[in-house]
């Protein structure tokens, strides 16, 4: 369930879905892909109000990618965290 006071935006544009997350304090800018939403639910690819859907289903384990890459600092050079497509799909076998 999304909190009544978050905010997220959809960037059709850039294909992703903007939201912030709260650590301690510290706020944390993230977003989460078309592509990785539609890897959770393939419904994601209907628009912005399914991609917003598909976030909301899928809340917390977006929020805990995007924290761990926040931990590691794997983030865009303007500082956000971005959940991709690998970092939610299943792991391949070798």
């Amino acid at each position: 369930m999304v909190a009544q006071n978050e905010r997220i935006f959809c960037d059709m544009q850039h294909k992703l879905l903007w939201f912030e997350t709260e650590e301690q304090g510290v706020t944390i800018r993230c977003a989460v892909t078309k592509t990785a939403l539609a890897i959770l639910e393939d419904d994601a690819l209907a628009g912005p109000d399914a991609m917003v859907t598909t976030y909301q289903r899928n809340r917390a384990r977006i929020h805990s990618l995007a924290l761990s890459k926040y931990h590691d600092h794997r983030l865009e050079r303007n500082g956000t965290a971005v959940v991709t497509a690998s970092d939610v799909a299943p792991t391949m076998p070798h």
